[in-house]
């Protein structure tokens, strides 16, 4: 968060907000990509929808029965949407500059220069159509043609709602969700500018010659149903090899059509390709697992392998190497190193704290101090990647770094069999190399394609000790530690000699009272929600 200080300067706390928080207008601001105001967005992008269908159908001529006033009331109820949705957009933050904007003024004043005056004029005309549109004069000749030109000034929202719609398909986190909803978003712009052309269509037809035209011609039916999807196969056939029977019959139309070829001459070529090639890029995502099942199915037919062992395997195989392949690292990222500090800092936040929370040591020190806990991850942490069998380090090898596992499955193998086990995610290896001199007791070992992230102990030495609030709790608890560990040897217990420690439980009590006395611990306003746990606030209450 971003507080405004006393100086009208601004003051960075954490996160990536802008925030006034002496103003009182600014606790209603809304996060632009908090819940109530995406389902605000999809609920705006149904009325464009409606807008983008109805309002060219209107404009071609089509007379929809409005069976009991239907249409008014829609035209009703989206006005006042259109009302409320002024209202919310001054209460809206928006992205500038790497930071979400929340403070109401600065909100104020961007809205205003940008798209207020065309919504107030839109909402303007939208009640005059409304309480006019059903007058005698305004039925009649050019008035009514008129009103419906100005309505569709209703269509330029649109503009902005394919924005909001971008962002939120950058919010995706599936690549094949992805690629699957952009190939929808096309073949939907392809049906909606047949639409249009379509609705061109039937209005070239019905303005001119009322005997010489394609409608009087070719259909006989008089129902709007019959009519419209003629004309949009007419359209479709414009875009595409195929044909039909209607041929223009006049100069107009005809002009009409040359045009309609020109553009799907042009942009149905371009639609096309770029649905060929998500469509290439969604079998690329499965090609891998398909192509090692089949190569595997050769193998066990050939072989005689029984149809349940191969279920078996492939399961297992399945489960354990293609789910667990390897995501990009942020350092093959070459564009990252161009970030700001500021904007870096908040990435490394949300990237690593939910990582290392899982030590008992971490989850307290960022109690005590989680700015301080942010500047670890932004300085301390590197992030590899292991292939089946690579090991990550050996026995009586000297330790640098904590290992925390993020992806995958590993195996830590000990000389003393009880001490063996397996490593799975956000588990770590290797504490003890953080207060001491430490050589490693076993081997790691990748059994799946795994990767991890390590916490570089000298680093942390030296960032801890420039951070005054947390020494006390750092010094109480590695005294902690050292007691335990004096304590199993005295009961001739070796289970601290391990890369492991599998008391979690004794970890977390020693954390627990290495916390400093209640007013020393700093209260996490600006820590994410995620930090924010009931755990969190239990161990406030044993202080």
């Amino acid at each position: 968060t971003f507080a405004r200080g006393n100086h009208d300067t601004v003051k960075a706390k954490s996160g990536g907000r802008l925030v006034d928080e002496k103003g009182y207008c600014s606790r209603f601001v809304l996060h632009p990509g908090c819940t109530a105001r995406t389902v605000w967005d999809l609920f705006s992008s149904l009325i464009i929808g409606y807008d983008l269908v109805y309002i060219p159908f209107d404009l071609g001529g089509f007379e929809l029965p409005d069976a009991e006033g239907i249409f008014e009331v829609i035209d009703r109820c989206t006005a006042c949407f259109w009302v409320l949705d002024i209202f919310m957009s001054f209460f809206t933050g928006y992205h500038t500059g790497g930071l979400v904007e929340m403070r109401a003024d600065k909100i104020a004043r961007a809205y205003a220069k940008g798209w207020l005056g065309f919504d107030l004029f839109v909402v303007t005309m939208d009640w005059v159509f409304i309480f006019l549109g059903g007058t005698t004069v305004l039925r009649i000749g050019k008035s009514k043609r008129l009103l419906r030109l100005i309505r569709t000034l209703r269509l330029v929202r649109s503009v902005k709602m394919t924005v909001k719609l971008a962002h939120l398909m950058d919010d995706l986190r599936s690549e094949g969700l992805r690629i699957l909803l952009h190939t929808m978003s096309l073949a939907l712009c392809i049906l909606t500018l047949n639409h249009y052309f379509a609705c061109g269509w039937y209005y070239v037809g019905t303005s001119g010659d009322p005997d010489n035209n394609w409608v009087a011609r070719n259909v006989l039916d008089d129902r709007v149903g019959m009519r419209y999807a003629t004309a949009l196969h007419w359209s479709f056939t414009q875009f595409t090899p195929a044909g039909m029977e209607i041929h223009p019959s006049n100069v107009s139309e005809r002009v009409y059509t040359v045009i309609t070829v020109f553009f799907a001459m042009i942009t149905f070529s371009s639609f096309t390709g770029s649905i060929t090639a998500n469509m290439t890029a969604l079998r690329r995502l499965q090609s891998e697992p398909a192509a090692q099942q089949k190569i595997l199915h050769d193998y066990f037919t050939q072989h005689g392998i029984s149809a349940e062992l191969g279920t078996r395997i492939w399961g297992y195989l399945k489960k354990n190497h293609f789910e667990h392949r390897r995501k990009v690292l942020r350092k093959d990222i070459a564009v990252l190193k161009f970030l700001p500090p500021s904007i870096s800092r908040d990435l490394n936040e949300e990237l690593y704290v939910p990582i290392v929370k899982h030590s008992p040591f971490f989850f307290h020190y960022g109690i005590v101090n989680f700015r301080g806990l942010c500047t670890l991850c932004d300085s301390v942490i590197t992030e590899s990647a292991l292939t089946l069998g690579e090991r990550l380090f050996h026995s009586g090898t000297i330790a640098e770094h904590m290992y925390f596992v993020t992806l995958g499955s590993m195996q830590y193998e000990h000389r003393d069999p009880r001490l063996c086990t397996n490593l799975e995610r956000y588990e770590w290896v290797s504490e003890p190399v953080l207060w001491m001199k430490w050589y490693y007791c076993g081997y790691l070992e990748a059994i799946t394609s795994c990767q991890v992230v390590g916490v570089n102990s000298q680093k942390l030495r030296s960032v801890i000790s420039e951070q005054p609030r947390a020494k006390i709790f750092v010094r109480n608890y590695v005294q902690g530690v050292r007691d335990w560990m004096i304590l199993c040897d005295a009961n001739e217990a070796n289970t601290w000699k391990t890369d492991v420690w599998l008391q979690v439980a004794q970890l977390r009590e020693i954390a627990t009272d290495a916390l400093p006395d209640h007013d020393q611990v700093e209260e996490s306003r600006s820590a994410p929600r995620f930090w924010q746990s009931s755990t969190v606030s239990e161990t406030r209450r044993s202080i």
